[in-house]
């Protein structure tokens, strides 16, 4: 199991390298978002635009306690469909993707696997502001393997 999933975090890699080099994503004036969430997980977010279509986002954060630090970070692919929702100011797109999460404990209790978010995010015209709310469906493959949900809610500054 450990061996596919090396292959997999690696072919991911190389797909999400591929995608950072298309020209496409010089027509995107604010690429870079930075902010935070709320959720199963609070912490820093990050959302980069290779397309007006297409985005790689991800949360990281972290516990400091004696005996039970942790890191976790988690990266989506995402595919944005900005017509379905109509507004007069700014655009709601709704997403969804594919994308990976990893725990990493003090006490080497660590786990990874598999997210698919859905969300939707409201950018608000003429500001550098979008806020977002997103669902994902989880499938931890390392330790307990099991199937369990994930949300949240945040804002992003777009740079």
């Amino acid at each position: 199991m450990e061996n596919m999933s090396t292959k997999l975090t690696i072919s991911t890699l190389i797909l999400l390298f591929s995608l950072s080099l298309n020209q496409d994503a010089l027509a995107q004036e604010e690429k870079i978002g930075v902010g935070a969430t709320i959720g199963d997980y609070t912490g820093f977010n990050y959302k980069y635009w290779f397309t007006p279509d297409y985005a790689l986002d991800g949360v990281v954060t972290g516990t400091i306690r004696e005996g039970q630090s942790q890191l976790y970070l988690h990266w989506n692919l995402l595919v944005h469909r900005h017509e379905l929702v109509e507004v007069e100011e700014g655009s709601i797109p709704l997403y969804y993707g594919f994308g990976f999460f990893a725990e990493i404990n003090q006490n080497f209790n660590n786990n990874a696997g598999f997210r698919v978010p859905v969300g939707i995010e409201y950018l608000m015209e003429n500001q550098k502001l979008g806020v977002f709310m997103e669902a994902a469906p989880t499938v931890e493959i390392t330790n307990r393997e099991s199937l369990t949900f994930q949300g949240g809610i945040g804002f992003r500054y777009y740079l």
